[in-house]
């Protein structure tokens, strides 16, 4: 079994211990990962669900336009004290929807298993992130680098797999319920983690909570800013 050490940092069985900031960088790994077998794995699910251009075309829109309108809340709700709530939430949902889609028997439980993960997504992923950028005040250009590194690997390591697998006759859904798995033991690592202080507001939960939407009021009526996201989202 593994023992949560001081700082934060867990030793494990095989071989010394992992920290927080590299607990952060594998789930950056992992979501990469996933995006880039969701890619690759496209034209095995055509053939085995027998999907239209219109069921692709549904299948790609729409966890997206949902996620829109949904993780504006969710970052708004992680600048509060449940951060590690949601970082935790969202790693569970993650593995579940990776263990769905791996289980999948029919495209509507394919898109429902899409559209949860695009949120589990931004609860798991994005809070880690910005929680990592806490954890290193003052050397968050590094941080990028090594968090930009991290999902370039897996990135490109998720389609070889799934190459490889097929080749071999083993086809997808194996690389699905195994990040499944993977996802629930980083969830499980990071249970017992002290988040940094710095990524948690004091206060009673409403005063947090009017705290952030004055603060997300200022932003939306920041010029400067809503040029950088507008031109962020046509560079995506």
């Amino acid at each position: 079994m593994f023992r949560i050490l001081s700082g934060g940092r867990i030793r494990l069985p095989w071989r010394g211990t992992i920290s927080l900031a590299s607990l952060f960088l594998l789930i950056e790994f992992v979501d990469e990962f996933v995006y880039g077998v969701g890619g690759a794995v496209m034209p095995s699910l055509r053939d085995e669900f027998s999907l239209t251009y219109t069921q692709v075309g549904i299948f790609l829109a729409v966890p997206y336009i949902i996620n829109t309108f949904l993780e504006p809340a969710i970052m708004l709700l992680g600048d509060t004290r449940y951060r590690k709530l949601l970082v935790v939430a969202g790693g569970f949902l993650f593995a579940a929807a990776a263990a769905l889609f791996g289980a999948a028997w029919s495209f509507p439980v394919l898109l429902i298993a899409s559209v949860l993960t695009f949120p589990a997504s931004s609860a798991f992923v994005s809070l880690s992130q910005a929680t990592l950028m806490d954890l290193n005040h003052g050397r968050q250009a590094q941080m990028v680098a090594r968090w930009s590194l991290a999902g370039t690997v897996g990135n490109l390591v998720g389609p070889l797999l799934l190459a490889g697998g097929l080749a071999l006759g083993f086809g997808w859904r194996w690389l699905y319920l195994g990040l499944a798995l993977i996802c629930l033991g980083f969830v499980i690592m990071g249970l017992k983690k002290e988040f940094p202080p710095r990524s948690l507001r004091k206060g009673r939960p409403g005063e947090e909570l009017k705290d952030v939407l004055r603060g997300a009021w200022k932003a939306v009526r920041n010029l400067h800013l809503l040029r950088w996201i507008v031109l962020l989202q046509f560079s995506d």
